[in-house]
């Protein structure tokens, strides 16, 4: 295939990769067709209610996770692991939130009323600005700003989850653990997570730089995408008592299957 030197991931000879990946990955690739299609039609078949916050935040934080889920699918089937890794994270989060929300009604509060919290923080990050408040930003209106927000979240006593704590509120402490604490590395640029960027010879000097398209860690990256997908998708259709826990643990069963297809044939 011709090397993507040009224009990297953004050039016309990335298409041939899509084409040879997406035929390598076959199984898992049509598995994940198969969930979107399934997700995409759920959907619209999400009655909420306008009125009803509990609603409303999962079929919303359901809709991120279906976006996000087509995102890892783009991105995978491009080799761009360590980016596809990223979303898998912030998928995990919306996941963590969206399954404690549909089986605890009373955290809505709290995971709406926690925006004072974010926004009274990232008002005080605003007054560390070494050149100063930006010209637009009046003073007079951020300080009324600060006293509304400490005071609405001092009155209701304002909490801020953190994801650890939606994870054990979703009954997911494990995935946190294990899941969550991996895909960590890309997103925050650790150094471990640089060397898929390096070829190194027989005696580890560095002998290029890898530019790209990666197929490592794809199979585990499309498999996490899937099952995560899975876990929102239920816990949405039980919230709304839409019907399609059979066709959810089917798909559940065809991954492990795959799954145990793909790991006989590489010994």
């Amino acid at each position: 295939m011709p090397p993507i030197t040009e224009n990297g991931f953004l050039g016309k000879e990335i298409m041939s990769y899509i084409s040879d990946i997406r035929s390598e990955y076959s199984d898992l690739f049509n598995l994940c067709d198969e969930i979107n299609k399934l997700c995409h039609k759920t959907l619209f078949e999400i009655d909420a209610h306008s009125r009803e916050a509990q609603e409303i935040l999962i079929a919303t934080l359901y809709m991120r996770i279906k976006s996000s889920f087509q995102g890892v699918v783009i991105l995978t089937e491009r080799g761009m692991i360590p980016q596809a890794k990223m979303i898998i994270r912030s998928i995990l989060e919306a996941m963590f939130i969206l399954c404690a929300l549909s089986n605890k009604v009373e955290l809505c509060d709290i995971y709406m009323q926690a925006d004072q919290k974010k926004r009274l923080k990232q008002l005080n990050k605003l007054r560390m600005l070494k050149s100063g408040l930006p010209p637009e930003a009046k003073e007079s209106e951020i300080q009324k700003l600060e006293q509304e927000l400490k005071k609405d979240i001092e009155e209701k006593g304002i909490k801020l989850l953190n994801v650890e704590q939606w994870a054990k509120e979703a009954g997911q402490h494990d995935i946190y653990l294990s899941a969550y604490t991996v895909l960590c590395d890309p997103v925050h640029t650790n150094v471990k997570d640089l060397e898929r960027y390096l070829v190194l010879d027989e005696d580890n000097e560095i002998k290029e730089f890898n530019l790209g398209p990666d197929t490592d860690d794809l199979e585990i990256v499309l498999s996490a995408n899937i099952e995560f997908m899975l876990v929102a998708l239920k816990a949405t259709c039980g919230l709304f008592t839409i019907d399609k826990e059979k066709t959810i643990s089917d798909l559940h069963d065809k991954l492990k299957v795959l799954i145990y297809n793909r790991r006989k044939s590489d010994k």
